[in-house]
């Protein structure tokens, strides 16, 4: 079955072997104000999750600062600030899908999108 989760005003911090967040199995969430710092990658979404990521920040991961892979993963990004991360701003992957709007994305290792 699939979840329905709201995240809001998190901090994440963690080590550089972890997600600071893995949203899969076709869960529906919405994370706001958020801020995820030095782990592996920030958000990752997979195997069919719907997500939503809005206002937070992603600085200084070791790899990607958002993820998406997999048929029916879906990541909608508004308004957030990924920067000085080690490999790519937003990564889109095979069967993923990406809407992005009104990100800065900037003084990433990788490429921005």
């Amino acid at each position: 079955g699939s979840s329905q989760v709201e995240c809001i005003g998190n901090k994440i911090k963690a080590s550089k072997d972890s997600a600071g967040m893995l949203l899969r199995d076709h869960s529906h969430v919405v994370v706001r104000q958020h801020e995820i710092q030095t782990v592996g990658n920030g958000i990752v979404v997979s195997d069919g999750a719907r997500v939503r990521v809005e206002g937070s920040r992603v600085i200084h991961v070791a790899n990607e600062a958002m993820r998406v892979t997999g048929a029916g993963s879906l990541l909608d990004a508004t308004g957030n600030h990924l920067f000085g991360n080690s490999l790519h701003g937003f990564h889109v992957l095979a069967g993923g899908e990406g809407r992005l709007s009104n990100n800065e994305v900037y003084f990433n290792g990788g490429t921005g999108v």
